[in-house]
């Protein structure tokens, strides 16, 4: 079975919502004044999940939980704003585009340092981008398309030239790579046997210390933040086998907040006293394929090849009943490979059968078409 159609991503915490990536980020963020004084007991936030992170390696992994440790470890030129997810200054400070939108310049954040102390400088910036360019680095192409190149006008100041105009520039999920580290990995090591071992160096508000594979991650706070030291010391990321085990790990306050609960799960933590559960959309999917590959190997059964058993079939699948018990109503049935709302209009490339023309539960129908059929 493999994901399709647009579900919810689920999520629970003590007292306070914590959503991944950027929200988790702003919400562990301190204000100006930092943590509290020295000899303060030390802060832990646990946060349970079901999953691994595939890897560390940005241009390896593509887990949502490798996501959130990576959002955590590393900044961005800019972000977004969670309520209006307008673009906000990261590590770019202000920007300006040229009359023709082809060239953008951006001004750098001065001040900002590494995690291993070494100085943030337009130079990490011009290597991120064009390591990427030059080595085809699946994960961030389609970020960089149009852009031809990257160059440093002075220590603080970039510039990008592209080949055409790019309107979704201050959008860009690029994270800015330190160029003393990631300088002496080759483009093909990248994105094949680098393994990125902690401590991970970044300029974001955690550092990713320790990775016990299957057990947990821990990360860090970065005291020389330049938003300001984070709220809490450290954050713990527990891999759970059993996530009846995480959710009584919730109920009982060892775990301050969960992250893509289970669906049954999901609706025990909302009924519990002191914490709090939030569904948002996950532009995912979910697919159950029928084995029809016609080949000598082929383990499934011959009458699946026939398109008119497959037709009445459909008919025969009560996918509102799917959504409903096996995803506790969090999900919505599909009528497409692209669901609805994964593009943004005009470019929403989902498709709708016409009135009258879907697929619905109908037993009877189901009948007649395995009879026309001579079933």
């Amino acid at each position: 079975m493999r994901r399709r159609g647009r579900r919810a991503s689920l999520a629970a915490v003590v007292t306070v919502i914590l959503l991944c990536f950027g929200p988790l980020s702003a919400a562990l963020a301190a204000d100006e004044e930092g943590t509290a004084e020295g000899g303060a007991e030390e802060v832990t936030m646990r946060v349970g999940w079901v999953r691994d992170p595939d890897n560390l390696n940005p241009f390896i992994g593509y887990t949502t939980e490798a996501y959130e440790i990576w959002r955590l470890n590393y900044d961005m030129l800019t972000g977004f704003d969670a309520a209006t997810l307008q673009p906000t200054p990261e590590l770019a400070t202000e920007w300006s585009t040229s009359a023709d939108g082809t060239t953008w310049t951006f001004k750098l954040r001065e001040g900002v340092t590494w995690q291993d102390g070494e100085p943030f400088t337009s130079a990490d910036v011009v290597f991120t981008y064009m390591y990427i360019i030059d080595n085809e680095l699946g994960n961030f192409t389609s970020y960089t398309e149009y852009i031809d190149k990257v160059v440093a006008l002075d220590d603080l100041t970039v510039e990008f030239r592209c080949s055409a105009p790019k309107a979704n520039m201050l959008g860009l999920w690029v994270p800015i790579f330190p160029k003393h580290i990631w300088d002496k990995v080759s483009g093909e090591d990248a994105q094949s046997t680098f393994v990125n071992e902690p401590p991970i160096i970044g300029t974001g508000p955690f550092q990713c210390v320790e990775w016990k594979k299957d057990n947990y991650v821990r990360m860090e706070a970065n005291e020389h933040y330049w938003r300001g030291a984070p709220k809490v010391d450290q954050v713990i990321f527990e891999t759970f086998k059993n996530a009846d085990t995480m959710v009584q790990q919730m109920k009982n306050g060892t775990l301050a907040a969960a992250v893509n609960i289970p669906e049954a799960q999901f609706e025990q933590l909302g009924t519990t006293d002191g914490i709090s559960t939030v569904a948002f959309v996950q532009k995912g999917f979910v697919e159950l394929s029928i084995n029809a590959y016609d080949s000598p190997d082929s383990q499934g059964h011959p009458v699946l090849k026939d398109a008119a058993f497959r037709n009445a079939l459909q008919w025969a699948i009560d996918r509102e009943a799917i959504a409903e018990i096996a995803w506790a109503g969090y999900a919505t049935p599909a009528t497409s490979l692209l669901p609805s709302g994964y593009y943004q209009e005009p470019l929403d490339y989902h498709w709708d059968p016409a009135e009258g023309e879907a697929y619905s539960f109908d037993i009877e129908k189901a009948e007649q078409a395995l009879d026309a059929a001579g079933y």
